[in-house]
Order: C-alpha cells, then sequence, then structure tokens
C-alpha cells in the first residue's frame, strides 16, 4: 500500500490503480512520468517504490528511470545513496547499463558535495566502462572546478593554456578565440 499523497500526485496514483484494475498495463513512459512527479512531491524514495511497483507488474525499467531518481537523490542531499541506487539497479538483471547522463550526474552530485576522491573514482570507473564523458561531461567539470577558486584554488595561465589547447587540437577554433 502506498503512503498517502496529496495533490497531483494523488491524482495520479489514483489513475494508475483505476488503469491497473481496468486489465491496463502502463508502459515504462509512464511509469517515468509517475517517478518524476514522485520524486519533485515526494522525494526519490517514493519513486522508488514506484520503480518497485513496476517491476511486480512485470515491466522493464531502463536507465531513464534511474537518471530520474539519481537526479532527485542529489537534489535532496543524500549523495550516499546515489551509489547504492545504482547498485540496486544494476542487480535487477535487466541488462541495465549506466550512460554518459548516469554518471555526468552523478558526477555534478558529486561536485556539489565537494567529494574530490568519489568526482575521481567515478570519472575513472566511466572511462573504464567505455562510456566516454561528452561536452556536458567535461563543461560541467570545467565549470565547478573553477568555481573551486572562491575555495583558494584560482585557475591560473596554465590553467587557460590547457583549456586552448585542447580546443585547438580539436580544432574547435571558434572555442579557443573566445576563451581569448
Amino acid at each position: 500500500m502506498r503512503q498517502r499523497q496529496t495533490g497531483r500526485v494523488a491524482d495520479a496514483l489514483s489513475l494508475l490503480d483505476d488503469m491497473l484494475l481496468c486489465g491496463y498495463q502502463p508502459n515504462v513512459v509512464r511509469y517515468i512520468v509517475l517517478q518524476e512527479a514522485m520524486c519533485k512531491n515526494s522525494g526519490f524514495e517514493q519513486a522508488m517504490a514506484v520503480l518497485d511497483e513496476l517491476l511486480a507488474k512485470g515491466c522493464t525499467p531502463n536507465i531513464v528511470m534511474y537518471n530520474v531518481i539519481t537526479n532527485d537523490v542529489f537534489r535532496e542531499g543524500c549523495v550516499d545513496d546515489a551509489r547504492e541506487i545504482l547498485n540496486r539497479l544494476s542487480s535487477y538483471g535487466y541488462g541495465f547499463q549506466t550512460n554518459t547522463v548516469s554518471y555526468t550526474t552523478l558526477l555534478k552530485g558529486l561536485c556539489a558535495s565537494k567529494r574530490w576522491d568519489d568526482i575521481l573514482e567515478f570519472f575513472v570507473e566511466m572511462m573504464e566502462k567505455n562510456c566516454m564523458p561528452n561536452e556536458v561531461t567535461f563543461d560541467m567539470l570545467i565549470i565547478f572546478f573553477c568555481r573551486v577558486g572562491s575555495y583558494g584554488c584560482n585557475p591560473d595561465t596554465i590553467s587557460y593554456t590547457t583549456v586552448l589547447k585542447g580546443w585547438c587540437h580539436a580544432e574547435r577554433w571558434n572555442d579557443a578565440n573566445e576563451l581569448l
């Protein structure tokens, strides 16, 4: 039995119950929408309860569901729960694989919590699993590490030169020119 909900989430849960009573099996997309609502209004633990219900109904979870929950875990400041959730979802046996969005979400939460060792650990794990970071991943890390300057570590000429060299090596001339 679900915990009592208020507002629109309660309406959505009631509609889901009605759908199930009528024999209609909601698909993963509908559960993801419900999960997002649960995260915003009730927290990630309730979203995990929706995931458990999905599994009990025979629906297969996907990476998007994990990303929705993980994003909320960090929003609620429960950084240590993110790894536990990752392990839990990986153990379901559905061929669940983390992707660039998953790792970027984890890294963003760890950056916000200033968990330096964990940031490095997850970045290395990401690379070892052949999950290549994208522009969003690198931009997020660069922005975060530039903000670290307010804690006594300011980017210097070498920092800027490193970024410029990288952009030039990648033939991203416009980006390099913007930094100048």
